[in-house]
């Protein structure tokens, strides 16, 4: 599920003393959280208009056009694949450019405000032991800050699933401030912690960029899985109504006996035969796609990286569907042809 609530950066008793940024970068998270759910929204309408153009074409179940059915199902896959993918570079890009507009801003402020305070240490005119405690309580600001907005990244913007490699980075960057620190070097540690502290600001505006692309997309992997597993199931028997539109296509009436002959088992084997896997494509393709769904349900950012889900959507969306849909298709084609052949022998 979607979040219904937007991460707070940590607060610490330091908070606002190197710059005021917090409130700002709050309010660009949440703009961005609400211009993503209306991306999230048109790519639900997109695959809602590929459903049905898709769907239309299990209306004409002519053995003659069955090649070009399934070229028409691919290329509509293939464009919803294509639509998606261009939906979600488009919000990334607009987020990028928010997040280097934001962080000029942010890097102006904390810049001015940094000259004031070395500024003021410099033309401290106490003894040089006074003016080593303002530099060393200086170094407390900022190494605070520092380490306040690395664990809040860790934390609150999970980190280690969506910035491993830049959280280990900025944790060596911190702890060389610290080391700075603990040698007397208050200077020097203000200078790594303040550039440390704005390098993982802008890393929890990447993050959180990060974030909703994943919370998208296992959205619409977990929408895919229902919606194969829904038609699947909904066309693994014939119906009453399935039995009137045979016997409309057909000419001819039918047994009442067919209502409720499960379509699955007319469906092709996986494989060259079905003695040799055990199953039809029709059983394969359900068991897939339940184990899949069962799969996302539990999903995690830690457990399915986002590349990953990407390439779950892509293969569920422009495979997995198409399959489905071919294989009832096929079936649809068998059980015309297996009555077929017994009107003959009648």
């Amino acid at each position: 599920q979607r979040r219904t609530e937007r991460e707070i950066i940590r607060q610490n008793t330091s908070t606002e003393r190197i710059g005021s940024f917090r409130d700002k970068v709050l309010n660009d998270m949440r703009e961005e959280t609400r211009r993503n759910a209306q991306v999230s929204e048109r790519m639900a309408a997109k695959i809602e208009r590929s459903r049905n153009e898709t769907r239309t074409l299990l209306e004409d179940n002519d053995p003659e056009r069955y090649t070009q059915y399934l070229e028409r199902i691919g290329r509509s896959r293939a464009d919803l694949n294509a639509g998606i993918a261009a939906m979600q570079e488009e919000f990334a890009r607009d987020y990028q450019a928010k997040i280097a507009e934001s962080m000029e801003t942010i890097n102006r402020e904390t810049a001015r405000q940094q000259n004031v305070y070395m500024n003021e240490i410099q033309n401290f005119r106490g003894s040089e032991e006074e003016k080593r405690g303002k530099a060393k309580e200086l170094a407390d600001v900022y190494l605070d800050e520092a380490k306040t907005l690395l664990g809040s990244l860790r934390d609150e913007f999970q980190g280690a699933s969506f910035s491993c490699l830049r959280l280990g980075n900025l944790t060596v960057q911190v702890n060389e401030a610290i080391a700075q620190y603990n040698l007397g070097l208050y200077e020097a540690c203000v200078a790594i912690a303040k550039s440390a502290s704005l390098e993982t600001l802008e890393e929890i505006y990447r993050t959180d960029c990060r974030k909703q692309e994943w919370e998208n997309y296992h959205k619409l992997a977990l929408t895919l899985t229902a919606e194969i597993e829904s038609y699947l199931r909904e066309q693994e028997t014939i119906t009453p109504e399935a039995k009137r539109e045979m016997e409309k296509r057909l000419g001819r009436e039918l047994e009442d006996e067919i209502v409720g002959i499960r379509i699955g088992d007319y469906t092709d084997p996986v494989g060259t035969d079905k003695a040799e896997t055990g199953q039809t494509q029709f059983d394969f393709l359900l068991e897939t796609v339940t184990s899949q769904k069962k799969e996302l349900d539990g999903a995690t950012p830690g457990s399915l990286p986002l590349e990953k889900l990407k390439e779950t959507v892509s293969v569920l969306n422009g495979k997995v569907y198409p399959a489905a849909m071919t294989a009832l298709y096929k079936g649809m084609l068998n059980i015309s042809n297996a009555f077929a052949r017994q009107n003959l022998s009648e």
